[in-house]
């Protein structure tokens, strides 16, 4: 019996401050459109191959200025979310790979990524309990890694501090999902620090 492979699905998360509005197109066709700050798209299928990113500036007004480009590579039945990072004038886009061997029903999957561009190299931990990634620095993604089910509460604390700067309370895990942790916003300034969860439940995954 041969096993069939779908085509790749893209998704768009928009983690830079200060951009406004962005649409992001894959190969000149769009995938996501008027994303704002901290949003993120709907998955879309494209062909599997070598494939350009481009990021557009979708603020009104302007003459939608390509603002960072890149070369993906996607692979047949895999999932990718492309990131945003940076401020508009050095964005630089990030792709991850989402697809990952599911938890059995007793662990969630986790992994962080650091999208904050002024804030120092953070680790990620569980209140009252260990930490789960040291020295996570800004624009990378730590791997993922069971965690028990439960509700837990999540802090991001600069390496080496006991102070938090943002941190997720009563964040359900729930055996088999995937979760990507995701720190954004700007330590001084505006928009400030928030966390923000994407989850890929056993649902979902059966669903495709």
């Amino acid at each position: 019996m041969f096993q069939v492979v779908g085509h790749p699905r893209v998704r768009a998360l928009h983690t830079s401050p200060d951009a406004a509005l962005v649409d992001v197109q894959l190969d000149g066709a769009p995938l996501a459109t008027g994303l704002t700050f901290a949003e993120v798209s709907d998955y879309v299928e494209f062909p599997a191959g070598r494939r350009q990113a481009t990021v557009v500036d979708a603020t009104e007004g302007t003459p939608g200025q390509a603002l960072a480009h890149a070369t993906i590579d996607l692979a047949p039945g895999r999932d990718y979310t492309l990131v945003t990072l940076g401020m508009a004038s050095e964005m630089h886009i990030l792709p991850l790979l989402d697809t990952a061997t599911p938890p059995d029903a007793s662990h969630a999957a986790v992994r962080a990524l650091h999208a904050s561009p002024d804030a120092p190299p953070l680790d990620v931990r569980l209140r009252s309990g260990p930490t789960l990634f040291e020295r996570v620095t800004f624009g990378h993604a730590t791997g993922y890694i069971d965690v028990p089910a439960g509700t837990v509460h999540l802090e991001f604390a600069p390496t080496g501090e006991e102070r938090s700067v943002a941190s997720l309370p009563y964040h359900r895990l729930a055996g088999g999902d995937l979760h990507t942790i995701v720190i954004l916003g700007l330590l001084k300034g505006e928009p400030s620090l928030l966390v923000l969860p994407l989850i890929e439940t056993v649902a979902m995954r059966l669903a495709t």
